[in-house]
């Protein structure tokens, strides 16, 4: 259930502007905002999250994510709700959130949030979304 409302929390930020290092669907998402923007709308967020994007290490990122008690590292195909990391190009730069039926929600500079396919060839880890 908790994947089902974390996927329609990200659909209802389709729109919002993209701003780097954005975290408040009301002013501005990057890539990883959406996602921390509805863990915390959950209640899923760990504070320390909040001081994503002050570090320029993605690696960090990854870290964070691996050791969240709220997500699973996932083998096989990405389902709805699940947080997908895109290689770009060789290290993991880049997050969606599954929708299920080949889209995904991001959030890319000059198109803001919103709705694409996922370029799977760069898939690098899928995590889920757990109770």
């Amino acid at each position: 259930m908790t994947s089902e409302r974390f996927a329609r929390l990200v659909e209802s930020y389709v729109g919002t502007p993209y701003l780097r290092h954005g975290r408040t669907p009301g002013r501005g998402l990057d890539c990883i905002g959406v996602a921390i923007a509805a863990f915390d709308e959950l209640g899923l967020e760990p504070d320390d999250w909040r001081q994503y994007g002050e570090s320029p290490l993605q690696s960090d990122l990854m870290d964070r994510l691996d050791a969240a008690a709220f997500l699973r590292l996932k083998e096989g195909a990405p389902e709805r709700g699940d947080v997908m990391c895109f290689r770009w190009p060789r290290e993991i730069r880049h997050v969606g959130v599954c929708l299920g039926d080949g889209k995904i929600v991001r959030a890319a500079k000059g198109r803001g949030v919103h709705i694409t396919a996922p370029d799977l060839k760069r898939l690098a880890r899928v995590y889920e979304v757990i109770d």
